[in-house]
């Protein structure tokens, strides 16, 4: 047995173990995954009160008994660090020897078990560690491993002392999707892999509905043009709608909100060898760094049009039925990539309304089609003037909505506005008319004939109706 320091000041340790639940178990998986495991399995144990233990197993090729002294008792300088890629050629993720720290986020003792292979003998020791005891590791004796498990090699992490606040965000259905949703890309890489959360196995490819790519180059300041990818998955579950910063082959090292409202349930990730040389140089990756700015925003752009394109999809069947109805309010071909692009806003919105109004769906013909041509108008129209009737319209007591519903039940919209504009046409020329005889300055120059007569011989309805013809 042997008690290995690290020669790094306590508090700076103390920083490590800061993290949530579902990051600390994300740690423990990367290791695995860079131990080249095919087999992950995280199991916990309930107790009426909390969680007893969390155990987190793989079947990598584990810890070499030789490397642990290192492994254990230097920070910074992890095996990794002189690798790029695992002995079956997986890109690497840790590097720093950082990642068994944060697993303290979900308890206070932690042990890990390696077992692995010298010339075909399976091997294994333990390493004990406290939160209490941050700087120092106790690494046991090796010994033969034991004849039920001498040809299963890799890494059992045991904690104890749970942090029940902590320990309960890895216990919900949105941890799973998470970890569905960080391994996503990774997979597409490296599909040789399973991950079990307390014996029920993540779905990496069954939850994903739809996958598109785009390439795109940035010049940077130095004239060098720097390769960016952009994959975006639209899931078959709900998610969280994050942007996730990755190296080349997909390997997760940064997440944020991907800030675009949508109701479909996507993911991007943005993969390039320039952030994984970023993440190496520090761990969190800047946000003022230009290229990354400017990366970011072109992806987000690709989201955009992707978004577009994937809801018009959806929308088709719908617009095919409102066209055969008769109630689709355009009715010519499109002409010019304006009028498309118009067109494809207006199907997008149409099938939001019919998927998110409440009753839209059953609506007679007459109400959809005034309903979607007023959608259609209120998009393409920047004028005060429907802004004015649509408000008016809205503003109007439930009575007088009831009397203009009644109204048009019986007559057209178009002979209603006739009217009203034949009655205030009257009323402005009785108006007019009142002020040419009764008021003073301007009777005084009104001639009878030449003027009156020429404005009376058009409005004979003011002698009564029966004149008019």
């Amino acid at each position: 047995m042997k008690d290995v320091k690290v020669e790094v000041a306590k508090d700076h340790l103390e920083k490590l173990t800061k993290a949530s639940g579902p990051s600390a178990i994300m740690e423990l998986i990367w290791n695995a995954l860079d131990a080249d495991a095919k087999n992950i399995k995280i199991s916990y144990r309930d107790i009426p009160l909390g969680i007893d233990n969390i155990v987190v197993e793989d079947d990598g090729h584990g810890i070499n008994f030789d490397d642990a002294e290192k492994v254990f008792g230097s920070l910074g300088g992890s095996l990794k660090k002189t690798k790029r890629l695992s002995p079956q050629q997986r890109k690497l993720h840790g590097e720093e020897g950082q990642g068994r720290y944060k697993a303290f986020a979900l308890g206070t003792l932690i042990k890990f078990q390696s077992i692995f292979k010298v010339n075909g003998v399976c091997k294994s020791f333990d390493v004990q560690m406290d939160l209490n005891h941050l700087q120092h590791s106790i690494i046991s004796d090796l010994k033969i491993a034991k004849k039920d498990i001498d040809k299963t090699t890799g890494v059992f992490v045991t904690i104890r002392n749970i942090n029940q606040e902590k320990a309960s965000g890895i216990t919900t259905a949105t941890f799973k999707k998470s970890v569905e949703e960080k391994l996503a890309v990774y997979y597409m890489t490296y599909p040789n892999f399973n991950v079990w959360v307390n014996n029920s196995k993540l779905n990496f490819e069954g939850c994903i509905k739809n996958k598109f790519e785009e390439k795109f180059k940035i010049q940077a300041d130095d004239g060098k043009k720097i390769a960016f990818t952009a994959k975006i998955i639209e899931w078959n579950i709900d998610n969280e709608k994050k942007i996730f910063y990755c190296g080349k082959e997909g390997v997760s090292y940064q997440e944020g909100p991907l800030g675009i409202r949508t109701t479909l349930p996507i993911s991007i990730y943005l993969q390039s060898e320039y952030i994984e040389n970023l993440h190496r140089h520090d761990p969190l990756i800047g946000e003022m760094d230009n290229v990354l700015v400017e990366a970011t925003t072109i992806a987000k752009d690709i989201v955009k049009k992707y978004l577009r394109t994937r809801l018009q999809f959806y929308a088709r069947d719908y617009i095919s039925e409102l066209k055969k109805e008769k109630i689709y309010p355009y009715t010519t071909t499109a002409e010019s990539e304006v009028e498309v692009a118009k067109r494809q806003v207006f199907d997008i919105v149409a099938l939001q309304i019919n998927d998110y109004l409440p009753k839209f769906g059953s609506q007679d013909n007459a109400n959809k089609k005034l309903t979607l041509a007023l959608v259609k108008e209120a998009l393409e129209s920047d004028t005060e003037n429907f802004e004015k009737i649509f408000t008016e319209i809205i503003n109007l007591p439930k009575e007088k909505r009831e009397e203009l519903k009644d109204i048009l039940e019986k007559t057209s919209l178009v002979n209603v506005i006739d009217t009203m504009k034949e009655v205030t046409d009257r009323i402005r020329m009785i108006y007019e008319l009142r002020l040419i005889l009764f008021d003073d300055d301007i009777s005084r120059v009104v001639k009878e004939r030449k003027h009156l007569h020429q404005i009376v011989k058009n409005e004979t309805w003011i002698f009564g109706d029966d004149y008019t013809l």
